[in-house]
C-alpha cells in the first residue's frame, strides 16, 4: 500500500499479491468487490466526503457485478444464461425486461457489499487510523508491516516464500522449483514463488 502517487491519476495505490486462479465463487467475488469498495468507505466514515479516487474501483466492481448476473450465470432471477458482451455491434440477445432485471441485479450485488464494506470499516476504525498514520510516517508499506498493524491473514491459500534461490541457476538446481509457480518479479523486483497448500 502506497500513498506515493503514480502519474496523474492516482494519489496512492494498493496492490495485491499476484495469483494464478482461474475460477472464483461468489463468495470470492463479493470479499473481491467489498476490498475494492474500502478506500470509497473509509472516505465516507473516516473523513466524511468522497472523492473522485475510488473511479477505477468503482470501473473494477461494476464490471464484475455485471459479469456475475450477465455472464456467469449467478444470478436467480436472470437465471444459467450467459450473455457474452459485443462491442462491435449495438444489439442485445436479450429483452428491455431482462436488461432491467440485469441492472437491478448488478445494483443490489454491489449495493451489499457496500454495506457489508462500511460496516466492516465502522468496527475496524481505530486499524484504519493506525494504518493511515504509518502511511503518512512511511508512505510506502509493505506486506510485513501489513501484517504488523492489520494482524496475520485469517484465511491462507497460498505459501509466500522468495525465490531468489531459484534465479540465475542451472537446470539441477531448478528441479526443486517445479512444484512452485514462478509469477516473475512484481514491480519492486520482489521475486515471489507461491506453493499450493494441500
Amino acid at each position: 500500500v502506497s500513498i506515493v502517487p503514480r502519474g496523474k491519476a492516482a494519489l496512492g495505490y494498493s496492490q495485491s499479491l499476484p495469483r494464478d486462479v482461474a475460477l472464483h465463487t461468489e463468495e470470492q467475488l463479493a470479499d473481491t468487490m467489498v476490498t475494492a469498495l474500502g478506500g470509497r468507505a473509509a472516505e465516507e466514515i473516516m473523513i466524511g466526503k468522497i472523492s473522485t479516487g475510488a473511479q477505477n474501483d468503482l470501473e473494477r466492481i461494476t464490471r464484475m457485478a455485471y459479469s456475475q448476473v450477465s455472464l456467469y450465470g449467478m444470478s436467480e432471477s436472470v437465471g444459467l444464461v450467459s450473455f457474452p458482451s459485443d462491442n462491435e455491434t449495438f444489439l442485445k440477445p436479450y429483452s428491455d425486461e431482462t436488461a432491467q432485471m440485469i441492472d437491478k441485479e448488478a445494483r443490489e450485488l454491489i449495493d451489499g457489499c457496500y454495506r457489508r464494506t462500511l460496516e466492516m470499516i465502522e468496527e475496524k476504525k481505530g486499524l484504519v487510523t493506525e494504518l493511515a498514520e504509518a502511511l503518512l510516517e512511511k508512505e510506502v508499506l509493505n506486506l510485513e508491516d501489513l501484517n504488523e498493524i492489520l494482524g496475520e491473514r485469517p484465511f491462507k491459500s497460498v505459501e509466500i516464500r522468495n525465490i531468489d534461490k531459484y534465479q540465475g541457476k542451472g537446470e539441477a538446481d531448478s528441479a526443486a522449483a517445479e512444484e512452485e509457480e514462478d509469477l516473475g518479479n512484481i514491480p519492486g523486483g520482489i521475486g515471489l514463488a507461491f506453493k499450493r497448500k494441500e
